[in-house]
């Protein structure tokens, strides 16, 4: 349509529905092409010439009828509701009294007929200009916020779904395309909601009444649009909201800005827990969450003294409260010591962050694929669209993933099939596996797995799902899942920690598995230890456990 006047988007908004929706294609044609617009009687001239000779609104009807037949105000009102709700017996009756009417205006009969029937077709489910008018309004204003101011726009967006954690992965999703930085969340920086740092003002200079071309009509005045060159480039990011963090809450979070406000920053962890209160759970959720990495140390150390903080910090404020001082109180409260331990597998950290978080924030498992899931013709936001951008039930699609909550039940005949979510880098989408594809796919299917799904999206009132009917590995070329890496142990109950960091050093998707040789058993190691089975991560374990007591199979 390309709207050029605020007319062309409330036309735009009421098109789509029922009633006018196929008069869009020759609204569209006689838009571009004004010799192209045809009017029944030049009595529809001056009723449809805004609309390029289109029916579009419930007023037009009421004024046809007022202006060819003579229908009074409440006359024309009880036309229209007759044909919103089908009055077979009233619209015989109102077909004579119009096609009457008309004919005492100089309007022949079959001109008479064809504008009712139009009439009819338009009136099954159509909006009133007013009421398209108010939309209207709204999507201008989305519309110029959403281009010109993108950063806010999207917290403000991300802000309406929190708590839902699909919606606000999808959107944060969303964020990362536009190249929208998305900032973790800090104690010492954070809103209570998502919110926008490095904002660049846009000012008058953003709009350029010199420049015609970009000219728009609005409530009858000739406004200027914004042109490319005065768009808001400034580097504003999206700072994560404490309350999106699981286990703090929307109150919580608020107490804690209104405390950093009221007496500054958060200097020490101590000190934060101290004058916050959180308790562990809540400590150890924003520790997982990056939202304690201000205070200089890892989340593993942050982690092992969360709940030692938790009690020194009681033990401080009820002394406090008491009026009870003693002479190390200022060296006890500054800090607490740490202990001297490793940080944590970076694909541990990303698991902690989405399991307090909803969605991974720092990075992704899936980052480094990106260019390859961007082949596929789906994602998973596009299985869970709705409204006028839903997937068709039955529609067949290819993506690419990682599985995670997989779980199998039992159907009353006995056999078993699977459910579980796909997550990729918009978000996550619900699979449900048969049991002849759980028993053809079984070897692929696991949490942590990366793979590619085809399947059939099956439109449900509860939400929509993706009914597999294959998979691959993602990154591979068949159905065949990656190698499993076999380490025979000789000694001891225990992987050995020199074992452990060497796995750590090679990251990828084979699995290892653990053999004990004094007994047998045959334990596999966590997602995070998954290594890439190169000649090079092989021959180290080799120098570790000997060459013989390495096997990839």
């Amino acid at each position: 349509m390309k709207p050029s006047s605020f007319e062309d988007i409330i036309a735009g908004i009421a098109l789509f529905r029922p009633g006018p929706m196929d008069q869009i294609p020759n609204f569209v044609k006689c838009k571009r092409d004004h010799n192209a617009v045809r009017y029944e009687h030049p009595l529809l001239v001056p009723i449809l010439s805004n609309t390029y000779g289109c029916m579009v609104y419930q007023e037009q009807v009421m004024q046809i009828v007022r202006d060819l037949a003579g229908y009074t105000l409440a006359e024309s009102d009880k036309v229209r509701r007759a044909m919103s709700k089908k009055k077979a017996d009233v619209m015989a009756k109102e077909r004579e009294h119009f096609i009457r009417g008309c004919g005492e205006r100089g309007i022949d009969g079959p001109t008479a007929n064809r504008i009712f029937d139009s009439m009819t077709d338009f009136a099954q489910y159509a909006f009133n200009k007013s009421h398209a008018a108010a939309y209207a309004v709204l999507c201008y204003r989305t519309g110029y916020l959403k281009l010109h101011h993108q950063a806010q726009f999207m917290a403000a967006l991300v802000n309406s779904v929190m708590g839902v954690s699909d919606k606000v992965a999808e959107y944060i999703g969303v964020c990362r395309q536009k190249g929208i930085p998305i900032l973790p969340p800090d104690v010492n920086k954070s809103a209570a909601k998502f919110s926008v740092e490095g904002e660049k003002p846009v000012g008058a200079d953003c709009v350029r009444p010199q420049d015609e071309t970009n000219a728009v009509v609005i409530h009858g005045r000739t406004q200027f649009a914004p042109t490319e060159s005065a768009s808001n480039k400034g580097p504003s990011s999206v700072r994560f909201g404490l309350a999106g963090i699981r286990n703090v809450g929307f109150g919580a979070a608020e107490a804690l800005v209104l405390e950093r406000e009221a007496n500054g920053s958060f200097e020490t962890f101590l000190s934060f827990v101290e004058r916050t209160g959180f308790n562990k759970r809540a400590l150890e959720s924003l520790i997982n969450a990056g939202a304690c990495d201000c205070f200089g140390h890892t989340r593993a150390q942050l982690s092992a003294v969360a709940a030692r903080a938790a009690d020194m910090a009681t033990g401080l404020k009820k002394r406090k409260d008491s009026g009870q001082t003693s002479f190390f109180d200022d060296e006890e409260a500054s800090e607490i010591d740490m202990p001297n331990i490793p940080d944590d597998h970076p694909s541990r950290k990303l698991q902690l962050e989405k399991e307090a978080t909803g969605l991974y924030i720092s990075g992704h498992p899936l980052a480094a694929l990106e260019k390859e899931l961007s082949a596929f013709n789906r994602t998973t936001s596009d299985i869970n669209a709705t409204g006028f951008y839903a997937l068709k039930d039955g529609a067949r699609v290819r993506l690419g993933g990682i599985i995670a909550g997989f779980r199998t039940k039992t159907t009353k005949s006995g056999n078993v099939m699977a459910f579980a979510n796909l997550e990729d880098l918009r978000g996550t989408c619900e699979l449900i596996m048969l049991p002849q594809i759980l028993s053809k796919y079984r070897p692929l299917l696991e949490d942590d797995a990366l793979v590619v799904i085809t399947g059939k999206v099956d439109q449900r009132e509860e939400g929509p799902q993706l009914v597999v009917d294959e998979v691959a590995p993602l990154g591979g070329t068949d159905n065949k899942p990656p190698a499993t890496l076999y380490l025979r142990i000789t000694e001891g109950k225990s992987v050995p920690k020199a074992l452990t960091e060497a796995l750590s050093r090679h990251p990828g998707h084979h699995p290892v598995r653990v053999v004990y040789a004094e007994t047998n058993k045959v334990q596999q190691v966590p997602r995070e230890l998954f290594v890439n089975a190169s000649e090079e991560c092989i021959g180290e374990l080799g120098a570790l456990i000997g060459e013989g007591n390495v096997k990839k199979k």
